[in-house]
């Protein structure tokens, strides 16, 4: 693992997620990392949107996924699960 954690821009996939998008998982980033001693643990490698759901219900999400291949569903830039 790198000592230094990449920036959202540097992050696979960033460059393909709209802009709403983009703000949302760069405020993301800064407080998910945050959240953790050992940020580094939870490296972020690849971003995406996602879809959910079928139909009329279907929703999109950005999908975020660690090095470890663990992803969370990201909601806002304080918010994630």
């Amino acid at each position: 693992m790198n000592n230094q954690l990449p920036v959202a821009e540097k992050i696979k996939g960033f460059n393909k997620l709209p802009l709403e998008a983009q703000k949302i998982f760069t405020g993301f980033l800064k407080n998910f990392y945050a959240a953790f001693e050992f940020p580094a643990d939870h490296e972020i490698v690849k971003v995406a949107i996602a879809k959910e759901g079928r139909g009329k219900h279907m929703s999109k999400f950005i999908k975020a996924t660690c090095e470890n291949d663990e992803w969370f569903h990201v909601s806002s830039v304080h918010s994630w699960y």
